[in-house]
């Protein structure tokens, strides 16, 4: 395994940080004791009728909530007014459907930034405008403004926390000079956010890769009353699930007294096109994954929520599309991409599908789990 290093940073982080773990009313809007969302992301056409399904199984084994990532241009204009039309709609057809909301606003979203035109440097929009950073008052006006209206509107759909920022250690590894403003970026949105909406927790993303940042991460925890993770165990090669265990404990320690989101959590499974993996990815390991990560959550009274990314691989037109967005085209990642779906992009269930349905049963409705088995 490629992790030496990422042990290595936590071992020392326990050392001197221990556990800690948070109370289940740390997220006082969530009604559940338990959050469990599952990815239902654009799948080959072919596949609606053999995904759908799987939706309508998972939904009956209790999925009672969902993680609704937008990027911030997309509700409000190039001058950065707000606009929440696009929203509106996904949040009224996620209330009708009885789903709980966590809420990522892609402000950064991993190597992107997703800002309006007007704050972007207009010959590279990785980048801020030249004469801004993150803790800009013309930057955190507009970020005020658009929480004026945003907070409101997911309260009175049932969000229980939100991200401000996803995967923030990703783009801060291009950008570190923007650690600090982003973190007062961070803070003006906690501050404001909880004058709209006292209950509503809010966060930035981090990736798990970010365990070998304490420094970074405990800096994004101040300004954080919810730790906020994406955890996909790749490093090289998908790692052996027994090594979850003294994650989480990480992940527990950097959190100190806050609650843990899992906003994404995932594993890929073997190539469906049957060629051999170049990062090591088995249908019996993403199966494995899928069992140990809804153990960790049980288990874990600190961990609120997660979701499953995701419900069916994405088509070839969308996994091109993510290269170009993100940057990278490497085989690795190609196929770590490619194959994180619990279903292939033609509907066809992997053993991982099935894993999932008995875990959200252990997990949501553990009285009946012992009659899982021969479902």
């Amino acid at each position: 395994m490629r992790c030496t290093g990422l042990i290595a940073a936590m071992m020392a982080l326990l050392s001197v940080a221990g556990v800690c773990r948070a109370q289940p009313d740390d997220l006082p809007l969530l009604n559940v004791p338990k959050g469990v969302g599952l990815i239902y992301s654009e799948t080959d056409p072919a596949a609606r009728p053999a995904t759908d399904r799987a939706w309508g199984m998972a939904l009956k084994r209790g999925v009672n909530a969902y993680q609704l990532a937008v990027p911030w241009d997309e509700i409000a204009g190039p001058d950065g007014t707000p606009d929440m039309s696009y929203l509106v709609p996904l949040l009224d057809l996620l209330e009708q459907t009885g789903l709980q909301v966590f809420f990522t606003l892609q402000s950064v979203d991993t190597t992107a930034l997703r800002l309006p035109a007007v704050l972007l440097d207009p010959n590279d929009n990785r980048k801020l405008r030249p004469d801004l950073s993150f803790d800009s008052p013309e930057v955190i006006n507009h970020l005020v403004a658009l929480l004026d209206e945003l907070v409101p509107l997911l309260a009175e759909h049932g969000c229980f926390a939100m991200s401000l920022a996803n995967e923030v250690n990703i783009w801060l590894s291009i950008n570190p000079g923007q650690a600090f403003p982003l973190a007062v970026f961070a803070e003006y949105g906690r501050v404001h956010a909880k004058t709209l909406e006292p209950d509503m927790r809010t966060g930035v993303t981090l990736t798990r890769e970010a365990l070998t940042q304490p420094d970074l991460t405990l800096l994004m925890m101040s300004v954080s009353n919810a730790a906020i993770f994406a955890y996909y165990p790749v490093d090289g090669v998908v790692l052996d699930p027994a090594v979850i265990e003294f994650e989480f404990d990480a992940i527990e320690a950097l959190a100190g007294d806050r609650p843990v989101i899992l906003q994404e959590a995932g594993a890929p499974g073997a190539p469906a096109d049957g060629s051999p993996s170049v990062i090591g990815a088995t249908d019996e390991l993403q199966r494995a994954w899928v069992e140990a990560v809804f153990r960790e959550v049980r288990e874990r009274e600190a961990i609120r929520f997660v979701s499953w990314l995701h419900l069916a691989d994405w088509p070839a037109d969308t996994i091109a599309f993510y290269q170009q967005y993100y940057g990278v085209s490497e085989p690795d990642f190609v196929e770590f991409l490619s194959g994180l779906g619990l279903m292939t992009s033609q509907g066809e269930a992997r053993p991982a599908l099935r894993e999932l349905m008995i875990q959200l049963r252990r997990t949501l409705r553990p009285a009946i789990s012992s009659t899982v088995a021969q479902d």
